[in-house]
């Protein structure tokens, strides 16, 4: 099976420029690929400097066109890594050779190949420039001066064409899976690619504890390969066990999403996630805002995994998956007994999977501009929504809060896996 690698290096350096002086942020890739057989594979990496933590949203040039509220939202959202004009290869950041150099490689398990939500590289692109400005922020508490690299690489897998590495070698080389969104539904495990998707869930992504952060139908699809048979259809028993995925009972969620962390949630994410700058001491987040679009939610979790928050709404915002119960029970013991120590990480035993109910990728330009917006105004179009106007406005309201929030959770999920 012979498979045709095309890989995208995105300059650090050419972003920053083109973020000041382009304000045109649609995203349209014009890549050329090549097909051997009935195979092929793009990879995106963008190489940074963690060194210099602090990248510029200013825009120089401002176009007359965009409206100030517009003109704020940029300097809120994160930059993107793509520039207006696309090329098949971009020259890296140069590196010396006696630098220290560090390579991030995920894999992309793209759900989605339909705009706005799509295609994968444009998806997988939202989430290259979030893990980009999370990796920056991690890195800027380090007290080292050292000068440090890190190339992200993302190489895009296609869930929906049954698309896996096919031995352990290949699946070995990455250091972890993001499993993101999808229009599709996770309890619809009569479709063969998401049954088939399950199965790799249970037999291979699980089962050998691979780092996995999955975002809404990865949220969703990730609890659901653990049902039992008491819960196969929308919704079931949420009590036996299992985990399960089900319709949303309050209806479709969109825009601005808010929701409290369970203790363990706290517990877990206290120690990872940075303090605000704004505060010398460390405290607890109460409370996270990000951005969702879902009609589906998890109803109930595995006995290997906890619920990390929940609103009125959604019973389950996020979830910790564990190598077993008896970890989970672990975990609630020292979560319980905890004083709030900064070095809690140490004692505690950490999952290998994470997963959120919201978008963290909406944070980004295009995440927010095509993508968010994108969903809105298909909503609106298919559903006579009325009320999609008051769902922008109350997220341009919050926006900085959410950009905030939405790279603090990247940060600490970075941490928790050993990604950053």
């Amino acid at each position: 099976q012979n498979i045709k690698t095309t890989i995208i290096n995105i300059n650090h350096r050419t972003m920053i420029d083109n973020d000041k002086n382009n304000n045109d942020l649609s995203y349209n890739p014009k890549i050329e690929k090549k097909e051997n057989n009935n195979k092929k594979r793009i990879v995106l990496q963008r190489t940074i400097s963690l060194h210099n933590s602090t990248t510029s949203h200013d825009n120089n040039n401002k176009d007359e066109r965009r409206t100030s509220k517009e003109e704020e939202n940029d300097a809120i959202l994160c930059p993107s890594t793509i520039p207006e004009e696309h090329h098949d290869e971009y020259s890296s950041l140069p590196i010396n050779k006696n630098q220290n150099h560090k390579t991030l490689n995920l894999m992309f398990l793209a759900c989605e190949d339909k705009a706005p939500y799509g295609p994968s590289t444009s998806t997988a692109s939202l989430f290259l420039d979030l893990m980009c400005r999370a990796a920056q922020i991690s890195s800027s508490s380090s007290d080292d001066d050292e000068e440090t690299y890190l190339t992200i690489r993302m190489t895009i897998y296609q869930a929906k064409e049954c698309d896996y590495p096919t031995s352990t070698q290949e699946w070995d080389t990455f250091n972890g899976i993001i499993l993101p969104g999808s229009f599709s539904t996770a309890y619809e495990t009569n479709v063969k690619w998401i049954q088939h998707l399950q199965e790799v869930i249970k037999n291979e992504i699980f089962a050998k504890e691979r780092k996995t952060w999955g975002i809404c139908f990865g949220h969703q699809v990730y609890a659901h390969a653990f049902r039992t048979k008491e819960n196969e259809g929308d919704g079931g028993n949420e009590d036996d066990g299992g985990g399960c995925a089900m319709k949303c009972p309050a209806g479709l969620q969109l825009g601005h999403c808010s929701y409290n962390p369970t203790k363990e949630g706290v517990a877990l994410f206290s120690p990872f996630v940075p303090s605000s700058p704004k505060e010398q001491q460390q405290q607890p987040q109460t409370n996270f805002d990000l951005l969702c679009s879902h009609g589906d939610m998890v109803s109930s979790l595995p006995s290997f995994a906890i619920s990390l928050g929940s609103n009125d709404t959604v019973p389950i915002q996020a979830a910790a998956y564990f190598s077993s119960s008896q970890d989970v029970t672990s975990f609630q013991t020292t979560a319980s007994s905890s004083d709030g120590d900064d070095n809690d990480e140490r004692k505690l035993v950490l999952p290998h999977a994470i997963t959120f109910q919201a978008h963290p990728e909406f944070a980004t330009k295009n995440g927010y501009y095509d993508t968010y917006l994108g969903i809105v105004q298909k909503v609106k179009e298919e559903k006579g929504d009325t009320t999609s106007e008051q769902v922008v406005v109350d997220a341009e309201n919050r926006l900085d809060c959410i950009v905030e929030n939405s790279l603090n959770v990247t940060v600490a999920v970075g941490r928790i896996l050993g990604w950053f």
